[in-house]
């Protein structure tokens, strides 16, 4: 039988008992949580394994490889009216049972449900270091969820409609999955739930990335249109990460939360440290745009987001400095290639923290662990900073190619990582990046247009001559020189004047403020005895990578996907349902799963895969004379309050503008 207690699904059912979502109505909640089949990649930090002058290190080295998953959530909405939620409360329950049939349809009949959320996240675990780096590329709604109860209201509503008085309304839906679907992995349930497999990986780090960037849709082509949506400003989109990201902190550093209480791990401290920064903006600028934490409030008059803002403790800047992190070089943050020799894994263990060498000339010289551009900065898909390192690659082969001093002054044309045996051969005197770019370099200057004959010949004695072997890890050695011509530029670039250079990108500098987020978690590793795998287990039912993209991609994102239009939205919404059935059917491991799960599930009106990866969530929420009722009460105190401060004879008790008398003539 599968243990579904350390599932996504679980862990956002257990979040939204904790704090439900304040909606302003009640409503059936479906959830969608898709993962592809991990696969191996070497692209997050492609270069942070090379040596920039030693060609024999780098025919050896091995780069670092990762697990990427991709997590698809979505969540519709259908409304119910407040006598048919007990109904739907019971029937939801007996489906989890293990029942195949259908709960009760008397308040769907009355509309269709729509899709009102979807996220993107790509998960890379790193085996050979025990850590991972999640990356939350895509957030969008579709403006048709439920509105919202406003915030002074929500405290009385909660007395009416929970019968629990320690039950509380929480934040928005949105806020509350959004903040739910990361708590999983911060709190390592992901990892943790398959730990009794010896080859499973330990994973004791984890890094969070986040760009907030506002665009008025991401995954729901024609939403905008839809005049339900709010599409947040630039400051207010980095504001509400800041406040969702907040929650996650202060939850998985506390092991009394309601996800960590439930989490099956080894327990113990999470270090999690918290870091944004707008690209263009210092940290007084950008106080107009997304205000400050105010440390001077205190907790009596400081409202509660406020005080998890505050408990949060963000610092503005970036964690790969001690200039970018306000923090001495003893205390530098914890980053998944250098984790373990951190000031919070070392003050809790006897190892003691190794000086790394800088000089790449030295004989303990390690590229992976000197902190440089390419061991800090992770690669991502459609992320400003990946562009920004891929053009840095690119210009690292635009000039000249690699020198060498001679006794005179003068330099001279040199490949990287030359071996004797290639000197030997008369090859280092022919090849140069110039050979790789069409461009034949002498004496450090471009030869004449009317010698591009002799540059044909050139490039053809190039590729005759030079050995076509490759390295012991299969690398060809052309290769491993641009490779190695890129990491020595990037390691001249400080990272400091990395962001610096980021202000002036497009992407930064074209009216738009964009946040980067980076929010770090960290345990204490287990003891030395305990081996760590190598292998992420694949979730139950999950999809090919390029299976769950396509689907996506057809379902939800193109241009015929009009978002805008109730009717069209509802249909959209089934042929998700029915596209994401059809497709585990074809491609999730089926038979495998029904076997593990210990029933037969062969009715083809059932969607499969009832609380393995979907599952409905009933959600209170106040009558509408519940709701009008309670905004006449707090009206009516507003109006007391404002009434009490008048003065006597009816005059409102104003201080009157003091203006500045006129200069005498």
């Amino acid at each position: 039988m599968i243990d579904r207690s350390g599932s996504l699904l679980a862990t956002v059912r257990t979040a939204l008992d904790a704090s439900p979502p304040a909606v302003a109505e009640p409503g059936t909640l479906r959830l969608h949580t898709l993962f592809s089949i991990p696969r191996q990649v070497k692209s997050l930090f492609p270069l942070a394994h090379i040596h920039p002058t030693d060609l024999e290190y780098n025919k050896k080295a091995a780069s670092i490889g990762a697990l990427e998953e991709q997590i698809f959530v979505t969540a519709s909405w259908v409304p119910l009216a407040k006598d048919d939620v007990e109904g739907a409360v019971e029937a939801t329950k007996a489906g989890e049972g293990g029942e195949t049939r259908p709960s009760k349809e008397t308040a769907r009949d009355r509309s269709a449900p729509l899709l009102i959320l979807a996220m993107e996240l790509y998960l890379y675990t790193i085996p050979e270091l025990g850590s991972a780096v999640l990356y939350v590329s895509k957030l969008d709604s579709s403006g048709y969820g439920p509105k919202t109860i406003p915030t002074p209201l929500r405290e009385a509503l909660s007395r009416q409609v929970f019968a629990d008085k320690d039950t509380k309304f929480g934040n928005t839906l949105t806020a509350t999955l959004s903040s739910a679907v990361t708590q999983h992995f911060t709190s390592f349930k992901h990892w943790d739930a398959t730990s009794q497999s010896s080859s499973s990986v330990q994973v004791s780090h984890l890094s969070v990335h986040i760009l907030a960037r506002s665009q008025r849709a991401y995954l729901f082509p024609s939403s905008p249109e839809n005049k339900d949506k709010k599409v947040l400003s630039d400051g207010g989109l980095i504001k509400w990460w800041r406040a969702v990201m907040s929650d996650v902190v202060v939850s998985s550093r506390d092991e009394t939360s309601a996800v960590r209480k439930t989490a099956k791990s080894k327990g113990g401290a999470i270090d999690a440290r918290a870091f944004y920064v707008i690209p263009g903006y210092s940290k007084m600028e950008s106080h107009p745009l997304v205000p400050l934490v105010r440390e001077a409030d205190s907790s009596s008059t400081a409202s509660q987001a406020g005080q998890v803002l505050k408990q949060a403790k963000w610092n503005y800047g970036h964690p790969y400095s001690s200039g970018g992190a306000s923090c001495p070089e003893s205390d530098l943050p914890p980053l998944p290639l250098h984790w373990q020799s951190s000031s919070f894994v070392l003050s809790n263990s006897d190892t003691e923290k190794d000086k790394v060498p800088t000089n790449p000339d030295a004989s303990d010289y390690d590229p992976r662990r000197v902190r440089t551009v390419p061991t800090l900065m992770p690669h991502f898909s459609d992320d400003p900073k990946t562009r920004f390192l891929d053009e840095m690659a690119r210009d690292a082969h635009e000039h000249s190619g690699w020198k060498k001093k001679v006794a005179n002054g003068t330099s001279e044309p040199k490949a990287p990582g030359v071996t004797n045996e290639e000197k030997e051969n008369g090859i280092e005197s022919e090849l140069d990046v110039s050979s790789f770019k069409g461009e034949a370099i002498s004496n450090g200057t471009k030869r004449p247009a009317e010698d591009s004959t002799d540059d044909s010949q050139s490039e053809k004695k190039v590729k005759t001559d030079i050995p076509t072997t490759s390295s012991s890890s299969g690398v060809p050695l052309v290769t491993l020189r641009a490779q190695m011509r890129e990491r020595q530029s990037m390691d001249d670039l400080p990272i400091d004047e990395f962001w610096e250079r980021m202000a002036f990108r497009q992407e930064c500098c074209s009216g738009n403020a964009v946040g980067v987020l980076v929010i770090l978690f960290t345990r204490l590793p287990p003891s030395s005895s305990a081996s760590s795998g190598t292998t992420v287990e694949r979730q139950p039912l999950s999809l090919p990578y390029k299976v769950l993209g396509d689907l996506v991609f057809k379902s939800l994102m193109k241009d015929s996907c009009e978002w805008n239009k109730v009717t069209l939205a509802r249909q959209l919404t089934e042929s998700w349902f029915q596209g994401v059935d059809r497709e585990v059917r074809r491609k999730g491991g089926l038979a495998q799963w029904k076997q593990e799960v210990g029933r037969e599930e062969d009715e083809l009106a059932t969607l499969v895969g009832r609380g393995t990866i979907w599952a409905d969530f009933v959600l209170n929420g106040p009558t509408k004379e519940q709701l009008d009722k309670s905004k006449k009460e707090a009206e009516t105190k507003q109006n007391g309050n404002s009434t009490g401060t008048t003065a006597p004879g009816g005059g409102a008790n104003m201080l009157s503008v003091k203006r500045k008398k006129k200069p005498a003539a």
